[in-house]
């Protein structure tokens, strides 16, 4: 009796260091936990370096769509979505992260409501401002004054599969245990860039990552008698001790890592950099890259002679004319998503397409 006395008696003692403070006394101290840090990925080094690379003499600005959650997974008693909502705001971070030119066209209601009130004249700088020959206190719209894209980034989280890899090992002798887990959930995202003008895409691509749980644990089973011969506590009584560690990639920092992987693809594609920042990606980043444009580089060579190869759309030179003097810096190596095909023997371009001979 005295043992279930001492073990009842532990008991309140542990569950009175959870009554909150009485009415009127000090708010309890908040737990601060870590500073701040801005956000990286393994890929994020990768997008600084092309931010620093020289830009080539033509004229880029994206925009970035609705970059939705279409896996269709939600869970309706807890957590609510599996995956971030925020997959929009991830791209522009990461476009921003490689300098890259952009205007906003995902969140404009408030440029919308304020261009409209410029337009009536009722919105101003708090000052007199200068339109033309005019001082006026209303803020002057002058036309063209709202900058477009070039091109536009759209798509989607598509995949989120739970299990994809799911391995485990424990063993328990005499009460003693001790196991080891790993598995991997799984995570894709599809993603198009178009050309603003002209509605045609320009490149597209899919990406998918996997986010690794591994879990270690060590367990003790004993029973133990409390020496109660009756009533609730009768007989022995099973005591569970357990030890583990459960460190898992977090799903959303997953998701980031694509969405910066994707914007490192697309930043290189759209300025022909190649491999000039590949440095900075992980061994299997670099090896994924370089068995990619193998692949194209096959795919183009194996085409055939005689069928006529259509043109990748590029915009207008006209509106992008640069004077050699002022390029400054060697025309970069073309490429296949921004500029012309390049023509092959016994072929020539004809009407924006290259006609080769049969």
């Amino acid at each position: 009796m005295h043992r279930l006395t001492t073990v009842l008696l532990a008991m309140l003692m542990l569950s009175a260091c959870a009554v909150p403070p009485p009415l009127g006394e000090e708010p309890a101290k908040l737990i601060s936990g870590p500073i701040p840090v801005k956000t990286a990925t393994p890929a994020t080094e990768a997008l600084k370096c092309l931010g620093r690379l020289p830009r080539p003499p033509m004229d880029l600005r994206l925009a970035v769509g609705d970059i939705p959650d279409r896996t269709g997974r939600f869970n309706y008693q807890d957590i609510g979505a599996y995956v971030t909502q925020g997959a929009t705001h991830m791209l522009i971070s990461s476009l921003g992260a490689a300098r890259v030119p952009q205007v906003n066209r995902s969140t404009t209601a408030i440029m919308e409501f304020e261009l409209a009130q410029a337009l009536n004249q009722r919105l101003g700088e708090g000052r007199v401002v200068q339109a033309g020959s005019q001082s006026v206190m209303f803020r002057p719209i002058p036309k063209g004054m709202v900058l477009g894209s070039t091109h536009y980034v759209t798509g989607a989280i598509t995949e989120l599969d739970f299990k994809v890899v799911n391995n485990s090992a424990e063993v328990t002798i005499a009460g003693i245990g001790a196991g080891a887990k790993s598995y991997a959930v799984q995570i894709g995202l599809d993603l198009a860039v178009t050309d603003t003008r002209t509605s045609q895409i320009v490149y597209s691509k899919a990406w998918r990552k996997q986010a690794v749980g591994y879990e270690t644990s060590a367990n003790l089973f004993r029973f133990f008698d409390l020496g109660v011969k009756g009533g609730a506590f009768a007989g022995d009584v099973l005591f569970d001790i357990s030890i583990g560690e459960q460190p898992t990639e977090p799903l959303q920092g997953a998701i980031r890592w694509a969405i910066e992987s994707a914007a490192y693809d697309i930043v290189s594609e759209l300025y022909r950099t190649g491999a000039a920042c590949d440095q900075h990606l992980t061994t299997a980043a670099r090896e994924r890259r370089d068995a990619e444009h193998a692949e194209a580089e096959r795919a183009a060579a194996a085409m055939p002679i005689g069928i006529a190869e259509p043109q990748v759309a590029r915009r207008d030179e006209a509106l992008n004319a640069v004077p050699a003097e002022a390029k400054g810096n060697a025309a970069p190596p073309p490429s296949l998503s921004l500029d012309r095909v390049p023509e092959r023997q016994g072929c020539r371009m004809l009407g924006g397409r290259m006609v080769c001979d049969r």
